[in-house]
């Protein structure tokens, strides 16, 4: 078995105290920190304070189309956005499908995702 999955061994068992050997490993979520020095870092902050000119993404023209989304076991109607057309501060609510030329980003239901001023996601 290799790293991960003998981590993920090891505390599963530490915490419900039993293993089920043979069943294949599935990655249900995944969570992304990234740390950054110098400017971005300075947006990132005073954005995540004051959170001023905040605009929800409502309006129907916000969004090139719907498109379906499984999550949370079952099918959700998503907007779907093209990155370049997001204005800064602009908020976008899940579930909901970001995408662009070398990236796709799905926002889950009940999560949010904000445009800083940089343009970082």
């Amino acid at each position: 078995a290799g790293e991960m999955e003998q981590a993920f061994e090891r505390a599963h068992l530490e915490q419900f105290a039993f293993l089920q050997q043979g069943r294949a490993l599935v990655v249900d979520s995944l969570s992304v920190e990234a740390l950054t020095k110098g400017a971005v870092a300075a947006d990132v902050i005073s954005t995540s304070l004051h959170g001023a000119g905040v605009r929800e993404a409502t309006e129907p023209g916000d969004f090139d189309q719907i498109t379906p989304v499984y999550s949370g076991g079952k099918w959700w109607s998503a907007p779907l956005y093209r990155r370049e057309r997001l204005n800064p501060q602009q908020q976008i609510t899940g579930p909901a499908v970001i995408v662009d030329a070398s990236a796709t980003t799905v926002i889950e239901p009940g999560w949010q995702a904000q445009v800083l001023a940089s343009g970082s996601l």
